[in-house]
């Protein structure tokens, strides 16, 4: 099935870039756990460049 070759193709980059970012943003949350008490709280500027 010569014409099913693209749409595979664009299936599997589509399916690798997602699981990319999904380990992204789990190694993002575990090694930065603050982020989450840094969007509740009201200084917001303060807690992110104290964060960096």
């Amino acid at each position: 099935m010569p014409q099913m070759m693209p749409l595979l193709w664009f299936f599997m980059m589509f399916y690798f870039i997602l699981c990319l970012l999904m380990i992204s943003c789990f190694m993002y949350f575990f090694t930065c756990p603050k982020i989450k008490l840094t969007f509740k709280k009201s200084n917001f500027n303060k807690n992110w460049i104290w964060m960096w």
